[in-house]
């Protein structure tokens, strides 16, 4: 459990209106404390919580109900301030259309995702299709949280998926605060907890399988494994264009591109590999912009990439974004620094000192060596094993297809 002095600090934070306690015989009393036309005010609520610095989980349930009546009070008295643009015409606006707008301009699935459970959730607990502005406080949030996390929905949403869906609604409160819509985030201390994934990645030897196993999906195997080369997210690879791709002569090919999640800038100098699949997709697809034309869904990507690991003889449950694993971790293994990955992979979240910036640029283009897969004679034996296995297998289907077994009767 939380130290109180810490869990104080967190509620206050980025509030124009502040949680205080006030010592009383054996506990302290809650009152909120502003500042309102240059004069300081107290507000005292009936609510008192004991005096260990630990939080228990009742005195934990007393700062929440703290949190709401400030929130609500902080809203009421600052909504109208100068500083914000809004007014009651905007505060009973419907976030719904804000969210869809923002959604709209993101085009990422995450935020369909997120507005379509928002939408539901609404209906549910408002009894209404609007949801007002000056409705959202830290409960309905709360609440929203609860929802995702529920058993109840059709189909119970994955941890991971329950919790990408409220950071995006966080994040749209985020963007209404910022557009000074709403004078605080009341989504801030929301959270849901992740739970420890293991990160499926394939090994050199996997990917040498894939690169060489055979498949009618070829589009779908040149666009796993140039992203196995890149770290490319399936997005990215979507909206990837030959523009994205500059030939430099002697120095190399590099692609130049802003990933779609974080828009971050990201210059990669392509592998042998990777160089190899961009030649082939150009002569495939001369006509057009875009360097890879997949499936758009993604459950059919993954179900063919499954196909072609088993026929590659790999047990593990491969799907698309394996292929970012795998590029990290064999980067990693073959001793890029984690710096250098985080930058090419284009995780914002870590901050990167400038002592670092000179060795990044220099190991850049080093990685597109380092990460190249080569194909020996073993590998190549391999596939015949594999090839001949594989024929087996066909060849009993076919013959079960054919003679069906008979039924006892």
């Amino acid at each position: 459990m939380p130290y109180l002095t810490d869990e104080i600090k967190n509620l206050n934070r980025n509030k124009k209106i502040k949680i205080r306690l006030n010592p009383i015989v054996n506990g302290y009393s809650i009152f909120l404390e502003y500042n309102k036309d240059y004069k300081r005010e107290k507000r005292f609520l009936k609510l008192q919580i004991s005096n260990k610095q630990i939080i228990s989980k009742k005195d934990k349930e007393t700062l929440y109900k703290a949190e709401i009546v400030r929130d609500k009070k902080e809203f009421d008295l600052f909504s109208r301030d100068s500083e914000f643009e809004l007014t009651t015409k905007i505060s009973h606006a419907d976030f719904l259309e804000y969210f869809e707008a923002i959604g709209k301009k993101k085009n990422l699935p995450s935020y369909h995702g997120s507005l379509e459970h928002l939408k539901t959730f609404t209906n549910e607990y408002l009894k209404s299709s609007y949801l007002k502005f000056n409705s959202i406080d830290v409960k309905f949030c709360t609440k929203f949280k609860e929802y995702l996390l529920s058993s109840d929905l059709d189909k119970k949403l994955a941890i991971p998926t329950a919790k990408t869906y409220l950071t995006v609604f966080a994040a749209t409160l985020n963007t209404a605060f910022n557009d000074k819509l709403i004078p605080s985030n009341p989504a801030t201390r929301v959270r849901i907890k992740g739970i420890e994934s293991k990160r499926e990645f394939l090994t050199e030897e996997e990917l040498k399988q894939m690169l060489l196993v055979d498949t009618k999906f070829e589009e779908i195997k040149n666009a796993f494994l140039f992203a196995a080369q890149t770290s490319l997210r399936l997005g990215d690879i979507r909206n990837l264009t030959f523009d994205n791709i500059r030939e430099q002569g002697k120095k190399g090919t590099y692609l130049y591109y802003r990933q779609n999640k974080t828009q971050v800038p990201s210059l990669i100098m392509l592998s042998d590999i990777a160089y190899n699949i961009y030649l082939k997709q150009k002569i495939s697809h001369k006509d057009s912009e875009f360097v890879f034309h997949i499936q758009k869904s993604t459950s059919f990507i993954n179900e063919k990439l499954r196909e072609m690991a088993s026929d590659a003889g790999i047990t593990k449950r491969v799907h698309f974004h394996i292929s970012r694993h795998s590029w990290a971790t064999l980067a990693l293994s073959r001793g890029v620094d984690i710096y250098t990955v985080s930058k090419i992979m284009g995780h914002s979240s870590v901050a990167v000192t400038e002592i670092y910036a000179n060795l990044i640029n220099k190991k850049r283009d080093e990685v597109s060596g380092i990460i190249n897969l080569v194909i020996n004679d073993d590998d190549l034996k391999r596939k015949e094993e594999l090839d001949q296995i594989n024929a087996l297998k066909k060849k009993k289907k076919e013959d079960e297809a054919q003679n069906p077994p008979k039924v006892k009767r």
